[in-house]
């Protein structure tokens, strides 16, 4: 999958930027731009926006920015296994050596750890002013631009180193770096960087300009030994290397300055030995930083890079605003308790409408059964008094009063009187409120007087009369019918 990144380095009199690609693992520079600020005129938020829209840089591209050098501290501390385990779990511990910046103005990160033989650990520990750290930020906020990484420079020309000159993994080196106003040295081994240095040009002498000081290589050389010593304690041997970045062509005079003074290989650092060029130009050795930049992103399995950004905003969520925290408890609370309170108005609407419906059904089947009654105040005992008089005065009442016969007695008085032998099929029974009716077939004359008998003989009828009793012609098949007379109770 592609990915960009642009790295850009904000120096005192420059602004580089370099646009880098990675594709199926391929890293190759699509754009290049170096560009000069005219301190009272140009502002670097202005520049950063022209690089985008004029000078045709990806908007969606990952940014990575350089810190400057002036803004970062480093120190060199020992460690036991306890103070480790405390740095692990809490960074900001960091913060507690001597640094010249006030310890809650501090945003510290852990550059590099190594083991030493007495079970001891030498960590170097870099710092960064929160309000310039702050102001870094807030140029590329102001240009539209989000920095995912804001580390030193010095890291940059590291990774750029490591990528383009993988050799710098094993045993030590020295890459030094210079730019307008000052010397950075950093002493690694086995690619871990040990020790950093920034030796400010002004320090020698007030009246030399800056090119007239990359000439003077006999002072690099001298700087790059003692900083060496003051890393292993023990002289430049031949098997290092130093690797110089400097912004021009000069550089080529201070490695055989350099060689010839400390006995040991100084390679140019080329920005394109592993990365290919753009194709219109190749990456001038200006560009070390900017691409070391985007390369910590693109590439953070091959670099080593420091990220402030990240360890602000570690620093900020470990202490969190315990009013801020209670406001956003209010605030989702005080939204629970509306919802809550929607929720119950929904519902009361609900059940009043479903009231005025049921009142409106009410009303209308109190019409459909009352349509002369004009004057309605509560038609549900309205209708029951209309029910109520109905009922005292239908002649319904007398047939279900204690008088009556049910008419499942007078079915089960007739069912239990059809004897088997005499092959009667009843076919219809009428019951009435003192009467019944029943129809029905049979062989013979003779079974159907018979049945008469054995009705009027149960006790339950008072008269068991036969009438229209015919033969079918065509079946020969006796059809009859029965009228009874109730029995009833005293």
């Amino acid at each position: 999958m592609a990915k960009r990144c642009i790295g850009i380095d904000i120096t005192g009199s420059c602004l580089h930027a370099v646009q880098v690609l990675r594709n199926d693992g391929r890293l190759r520079i699509e754009k290049v731009l170096s560009a000069r600020i005219r301190r009272r005129t140009d502002q670097p938020s202005d520049m950063l926006k022209t690089l985008m829209r004029r000078e045709g840089f990806d908007r969606r591209a990952s940014v990575a920015v350089s810190i400057p050098h002036g803004s970062v501290c480093f120190r060199n501390v020992q460690a036991d296994q306890r103070q480790m385990q405390h740095i692990g779990e809490r960074e900001e511990a960091l913060g507690e050596h001597d640094f010249p910046i006030q310890s809650k103005e501090i945003v510290p990160r852990m550059c590099s750890c190594r083991k030493l033989s007495d079970e001891g650990y030498a960590v170097l520990i870099g710092a960064v002013d929160r309000e310039l750290l702050d102001e870094r930020v807030a140029i590329f906020h102001r240009a539209g631009m989000r920095p995912e990484l804001v580390g030193p420079a010095i890291f940059a020309v590291h990774s750029t180193v490591m990528v383009n000159h993988p050799e710098i993994a094993l045993g030590r080196a020295v890459i030094a770096y210079v730019d307008d106003f000052r010397l950075s040295l950093a002493v690694t081994e086995d690619n871990k960087v040990l020790l950093v240095r920034r030796i400010p040009f002004a320090s020698i002498n007030d009246n030399v300009i800056p090119s007239a000081v990359i000439g003077a290589f006999d002072f690099l050389s001298r700087e790059l030994e003692v900083t060496w010593r003051k890393a292993f304690n023990d002289d430049v041997t031949e098997g290092a290397r130093v690797y110089l970045a400097a912004p021009d062509d000069s550089g080529g005079d201070a490695k055989e300055i350099i060689e010839q003074s400390l006995r040991c290989p100084v390679i140019m650092v080329d920005p394109c030995a592993e990365v290919e060029p753009p194709a219109e130009s190749s990456a001038a050795a200006a560009m070390n930083v900017a691409e070391g930049l985007a390369l910590s992103i693109l590439a953070p399995d091959k670099t080593s890079g420091v990220n402030f950004v990240v360890a602000k905003f570690a620093k900020k969520a470990s202490a969190p605003n315990l009013k801020r925290e209670l406001s956003i408890c209010a605030i989702l609370a005080a939204v629970v308790a509306a919802v809550w309170l929607s929720g119950l108005f929904v519902k009361l609407l609900y059940l009043e409408n479903k009231h005025e419906r049921l009142k409106n059904e009410l009303k209308e089947t109190f019409l459909l059964a009352l349509p002369e009654e004009r004057n309605i105040i509560n038609p549900v005992v309205q209708l029951d008094r209309r029910l109520q008089s109905l009922r005292a005065n239908s002649v319904f009442s007398d047939l279900i009063s204690a008088a009556a016969v049910e008419p499942l007695e007078v079915l089960h008085a007739i069912t239990t009187n059809v004897p088997a032998e005499l092959e009667i099929e009843v076919t219809n029974i009428s019951i009435n409120p003192e009467s019944a009716r029943v129809t029905g077939t049979c062989g013979s004359f003779e079974t159907v007087y018979n049945w008469q008998s054995r009705l009027h003989d149960s006790g339950r009828f008072s008269t068991v009369d036969v009438q229209d009793v015919r033969r079918e012609p065509e079946s020969g098949v006796v059809r009859f019918t029965l009228f009874l007379s109730f029995a009833l109770p005293e």
